[in-house]
């Protein structure tokens, strides 16, 4: 019985179709195993631990002292010429960047994929405090919404306005992003 009637009498029985099966699924679920893909919604990881990086940095050399206090009186030198407007910049990027480390994407409508913008005005007094939040274009998801509520809640008080700065309240226009990759 050769190669060829041995393969026909596998077909005609049915069982070729099986063997096929079972080598597909194989390596289908080698590649599953190999390349992470899964077939249902999007997965959501929560790490529990913080990740750290520790560095280990040895004092090589030691600059003379009268070259360190020189360092320090350039730099001294270099923060009182920071423009008004640098000042500014630097604490709107604090506020925003506050914001976002406070921000949780609602697991709920994650699985749910929904996905959105929020824009929103923020009042910061002089002392760091919200004077008022408003929306300028909310999500169509109400949970974003509050989401992005809670992710200032829970950043405020901010750090006191700069004195460099003449104004009592800074206002800041704020876009936050809820999609998934």
């Amino acid at each position: 019985m050769g190669f060829l009637e041995r393969f026909y009498g596998l077909v005609e029985q049915g069982r070729f179709f099986r063997i096929l099966q079972l080598i597909l699924l194989t390596a289908l679920f080698a590649a599953y195993l190999i390349s992470g893909f899964t077939f249902g919604g999007a997965e959501v990881y929560e790490n529990k631990h913080s990740e750290v990086k520790r560095y280990i940095v040895k004092k090589v050399s030691r600059l003379p002292e009268k070259a360190e206090q020189k360092d320090t009186e350039t730099e001294k030198r270099e923060a009182d010429t920071i423009s008004p407007e640098d000042i500014k910049k630097r604490y709107i990027s604090y506020v925003i960047s506050k914001i976002e480390q406070n921000k949780i994407y609602p697991l709920a409508e994650q699985r749910l994929n929904h996905e959105g913008n929020v824009t929103f005005i923020l009042e910061i007094k002089r002392s760091g405090e919200v004077a008022s939040f408003t929306y300028l274009n909310r999500c169509r998801y109400s949970n974003l919404n509050s989401a992005a509520v809670e992710a200032v809640r829970k950043s405020a008080p901010f750090a006191r306005i700069p004195p460099q700065l003449e104004e009592d309240v800074i206002r800041i226009k704020v876009n936050m992003s809820y999609f998934l990759r």
